[in-house]
């Protein structure tokens, strides 16, 4: 019967790689087949495994199921997770074999992981009848893109250095929270930066507010007691947010500088005697009267 021939593979099935690209690992050692040509693909949770199968010392041909269990040692050890990989009716031709695995992704959270194989031969059914190969198969480290083990735990203080004027840290958010959270015991610092602080992008949090005295991006108070004195802060980050934290610092290359009038440093929302078309946005409250080359540094802090 079939099954008495393939019972000697049991020991000497081999050359099985995983979620590798087949042709930069196995090389020549499996000839020019398209096989071996097939580059591994992750999707999702699941990788692609490519094995080579012999019978007799010949590479097998025909259908054979297959069953892939992980364990977390090469011989005894203990089954990681539930998950038992069927694989009914696989067509193995020239002894190369591809199926896609999918165990969960937190079966690889960095520890060494094993494969065991079992075949059947034929169009079987039911979990019976496979034949355990032997030895186990490890799992290289491809599968582990599914969980950054360098990025479960960050040995802290962190500490980086960069070779050039690039960004150390570079965090970007496209969604609606926050890039970056910092959370510290009392008397810690949660974040301490030796050396200089960039902030950029699309809606930076740092920005230059310059003078604009007319036109659909005046942004200059018209009328009111703030008129020509007062310098909207329209940005994304303060508009309707009346606890924003804001830090400011002019800059101005005018004789005789626009600074901050005492007490007010900054009002948000001021009415319409103050500053017309202020709307829901902070106003800058200059002491004088405001020109194209005064220049003001906003920094926004979001609480």
């Amino acid at each position: 019967m079939r099954m008495k021939r393939l019972l000697p593979i049991a020991a000497i099935a081999a050359a099985i790689l995983v979620a590798v690209p087949v042709a930069s690992v196995l090389g020549d050692t499996l000839g020019s087949s398209p096989a071996d040509e097939t580059a591994s693909a992750v999707l999702g949770n699941g990788f692609t495994y490519q094995g080579r199968l012999t019978e007799s010392g010949a590479p097998a041909n025909g259908t054979y199921d297959l069953r892939f269990i992980l364990y977390d040692a090469e011989t005894g050890g203990a089954q990681v997770g539930t998950e038992v990989e069927q694989k009914d009716d696989v067509t193995v031709t020239n002894g190369i074999f591809n199926v896609v695995l999918t165990f969960s992704a937190t079966a690889f959270n960095g520890d060494a992981r094993w494969l065991e194989i079992a075949v059947r031969a034929g169009s079987g059914t039911g979990t019976a009848g496979f034949t355990v190969l032997s030895p186990r198969q490890p799992v290289s480290p491809a599968p582990y893109a599914l969980f950054a083990k360098a990025a479960k735990a960050v040995t802290l203080p962190f500490a980086a250095t960069a070779a050039d004027a690039g960004a150390i840290l570079d965090i970007s958010n496209t969604g609606a929270g926050t890039a970056a959270k910092f959370t510290a015991g009392t008397g810690l610092a949660a974040l301490e930066v030796s050396g200089a602080v960039k902030v950029s992008g699309t809606n930076p949090a740092a920005l230059v507010v310059t003078p604009v005295l007319s036109g659909l991006t005046q942004n200059v108070c018209a009328t009111g007691t703030a008129a020509g004195t007062g310098l909207i802060i329209r940005n994304a980050l303060t508009d309707g947010d009346a606890n924003a934290i804001l830090l400011v610092t002019p800059q101005s290359t005018a004789a005789t500088p626009a600074l901050p009038s005492a007490p007010f440093v900054l009002k948000y929302a001021p009415d319409a005697s103050i500053c017309s078309g202020a709307g829901s946005n902070w106003v800058i409250l200059a002491a004088d009267t405001l020109a194209v080359t005064d220049k003001f540094n906003v920094l926004v802090i979001k609480q």
